[in-house]
Parts: C-alpha cells; sequence; structure tokens
C-alpha cells in the first residue's frame, strides 16, 4: 500500500487548494490561510530547554546558545564567615550581602565572579558595591593555584561560596581606594572582625555606579 501524497497549491489569486492523491485518486479541497498556519504550528517540534533543579538561591541562569557553557547567579545570604588572611583566622567575621557568579562549561568551571550588592528585596536595578577585599578585579575572582572542583550535580553550586570564602587570603589585587576607611587590608580586617555587617553600609562600602543586571 503506498502512502498518501500531500500537495498544497498555491495559485495566482492567492488561494489555496490541498490536493490529496490516494491510490492513484486526486481530490481536492480548498484551505484557507488559517488552517495551513494550523498545520505549520502542529507539526513543529517543541524545543524548549528547561534548566533542571536549580542550586539552592540561585538568582538567574542563562545558558548559551552554541556550545555547552552556562552562568548561574547565587545568592550567599550568609552574613558571617570563618576566613584567613595569610596566617591570620578570623572566625565567624561579618562579611557584606554577596553574590557568585559561576561560569561553566560542561561540568568544569572555568570562571568566578564577585559581587557586593544592597540590601532588600532583590531587583535588577539593585545597587552594587566595590569589593572591598583582594582577589577581585571588577567582577572577575582570581583562584589563584586552588583548583576548583567538577561539578557532578548543578544544585552543589550552592556548596562553592563556602568553599571559596575558606580559601586563604592574600593582597593580589587590593586596593585601600576600595573602602571608605582608606585602610590597609590587614587593618581593614582588624578593624571589621568586631563589627556588625549592617556596618559596611554605613562606613565602609563604596558604591560602584553598577547594578545587579550588569553581574548577571
Amino acid at each position: 500500500m503506498t502512502e498518501d501524497v500531500h500537495v498544497i497549491r498555491i495559485k495566482s489569486d492567492f488561494s489555496m487548494t490541498l490536493d490529496t492523491i490516494q491510490n492513484g485518486i486526486v481530490s481536492t479541497k480548498a484551505i484557507s490561510p488559517h488552517d495551513l498556519e494550523k498545520a505549520f504550528l502542529n507539526s513543529m517540534v517543541d524545543s524548549k530547554t528547561s534548566s533542571g533543579l536549580l542550586p539552592q538561591n540561585c538568582v538567574s541562569w542563562a545558558k548559551s546558545s552554541k556550545g555547552d557553557t552556562s552562568y548561574y547567579v547565587i545568592l550567599h545570604k550568609e552574613e558571617y564567615a570563618d576566613i584567613q588572611y595569610h596566617n591570620t583566622k578570623y572566625q565567624r567575621f561579618p562579611i557584606p550581602r554577596l553574590v557568585f557568579g559561576f561560569q561553566l562549561s560542561g561540568n568544569k568551571i572555568f570562571g568566578v565572579n564577585l559581587g557586593v550588592i544592597g540590601k532588600g528585596e532583590l531587583s535588577e536595578d539593585t545597587e552594587m558595591y566595590h569589593y572591598p577585599f583582594s582577589n577581585v578585579s571588577g567582577f572577575r575572582m582570581c583562584t589563584g593555584s586552588n583548583k576548583l572542583p567538577d561539578i557532578k550535580k548543578i544544585t552543589s553550586l550552592a556548596n562553592l561560596p563556602y568553599y571559596i570564602m575558606s580559601i586563604p587570603d592574600n593582597d593580589d589585587q587590593y586596593h585601600s581606594s576600595n573602602n571608605k576607611l582608606n585602610l590597609g587590608h590587614r587593618e581593614l580586617l582588624e578593624h571589621l572582625k568586631d563589627k556588625t555587617p549592617e556596618y559596611y553600609y554605613t562606613d565602609v562600602l563604596i558604591k560602584s555606579n553598577r547594578k545587579l543586571k550588569d553581574f548577571i
């Protein structure tokens, strides 16, 4: 048995007919542009892309239309962290509100961004501030010789900010001009160790004239 053959014919007056050829017999019927559009739409394959389960506190996700690169922005909700500067450890050190951006190619991280954002409800116009410490230029963070783990599950990205905050710090890319007090790195850390996270926003941070949408 041969398959039916369907032929759409568009005449000079733009009227349309559908010819169906079945076992050598041709049947013709008039069709409207709406019928044709509906037929095309019903035949299209749905090509939407799903992110799958996102990491906790993920506020933005983007995927390249070419290749398998993606970018996840994660809000770090902790207000204190255990950090280390050279050989000095600071337990429960106050930190401002941070966002991390992770650039992935497949399951490998090839870039980390770090930014300081304002308080309150998040929006694309949330204010951003200069990062007051070291190893960050603009938004780009240098992790040095520290190897970042391969990402077997995207949800595990939520744990990376804790790991990054635990990496011992140095003075690379530190600029005293990025804090209102104009203090050196160790001086700033000693000054802040017994303060509250809110103190950053009144006495330390300097606005960068950039918004969260720029980080995203």
